[in-house]
């Protein structure tokens, strides 16, 4: 799944004429507790800020049209565990 979020994320930025510089797949870690839970998919773009943003809303709405193909725990993981970031390069 998360190599899909990656192609999903190069699909994007290639739609909306954006420089994608890196993404990287990372634990995301509790601030409260001493254990991992989830994972971010951290993508370094060169854009505007209006285009940082409609990417990010791009990527959204592509993770909520995947949720409906996706086997309930797949779906779980997807909603509850996987946060997207977008940064300026």
């Amino acid at each position: 799944m998360l190599e899909n979020l990656v192609f999903v994320a190069e699909q994007e930025a290639s739609a909306r004429g954006i420089s994608l510089l890196k993404i990287d797949v990372l634990p995301a870690w509790s601030h409260e507790y001493e254990e991992r839970s989830g994972v971010v998919i951290q993508v370094e773009v060169r854009a505007t800020d209006e285009q940082r943003f409609g990417f990010w809303e791009g990527m959204s709405e592509r993770m909520d049209s995947l949720q409906e193909t996706l086997a309930p725990e797949e779906n779980d993981f997807l909603t509850d565990e996987i946060s997207v970031i977008v940064d300026q390069g």
